[in-house]
């Protein structure tokens, strides 16, 4: 198997991942901010031989767009992009405000998404 070093410390990396709760709110939704699954996945990454890499990218429609890529010590690796949708900007928003916002958000999706990472569904009705 191509990525089998790394798909064996994938796994191992998820029996130490625990969902994470979502503590703040905004626009009447709860998520879990970058820098919390940062600091909760970090030491177990570096335990797991894997580390990530995320940059940003664009598409040929102009939205932004994050490529989060996994890679493993020995040099294995896989990765994945995900994108913006077109969207109103928020009020008092500027749009390059809008631009960061929707790249954190990417990050914070990418890295769930590669990681299969989870949270704790809301308890307030908007699970």
């Amino acid at each position: 198997m191509e990525n089998a070093e790394l798909y064996k410390a994938l796994i191992k990396f998820q029996g130490m991942a625990s969902a994470m709760p979502k503590t703040t709110a905004a626009f009447k939704f709860k998520y879990v901010e970058l820098h919390t699954i940062w600091d909760a996945i970090r030491e177990p990454l570096q335990k797991c031989g894997l580390g990530v890499i995320q940059t940003n990218v664009s598409s040929q429609g102009g939205r932004v767009g994050v490529r989060t890529i996994l890679v493993h010590e020995s040099g294995q690796s896989i990765e994945d992009s995900c994108y913006s949708i077109d969207g109103a900007v928020p009020n008092g928003v500027s749009a390059i405000q809008k631009q960061g916002m929707d790249i954190t958000y990417l990050r914070r999706y990418g890295l769930s998404s590669i990681l299969g990472l989870t949270t704790e569904p809301d308890k307030d009705g908007n699970s």
